[in-house]
């Protein structure tokens, strides 16, 4: 989700330039940003519970059942999180 990105973002290089490039990713045409409905949001705490001892975040599930409702397979991150539910990391997972 965006709100990790801007978070590891500011962490890496810096708050000011964070908020810059989220501007940028925001107003990009190219980019399609999905928000989850209340049926996704209920979902996704079916899901946090579901991988409670594997502790993953309510952002990450959240992004499960967004990507699930809109049938994506594959996900830009390096959170092996995404791995058990069976989406596809790129870059590939090592």
């Amino acid at each position: 989700m965006l709100d990790e990105t801007a978070t590891l973002i500011a962490r890496k290089a810096g708050y000011k330039f964070s908020a810059q490039v989220m501007k940028s990713l925001y107003s990009s045409p190219r980019l399609e940003i999905l928000r989850p409905t209340p049926e996704i949001e209920l979902k996704a705490v079916d899901l946090f519970g579901k991988y409670a001892d594997q502790e993953v975040s309510f952002t990450d599930c959240t992004s499960f059942a967004l990507m699930h409702a809109h049938r994506l397979t594959q996900v830009f991150c390096f959170d092996r999180h995404f791995d058990d539910p069976g989406f596809s990391r790129i870059p590939l997972a090592r």
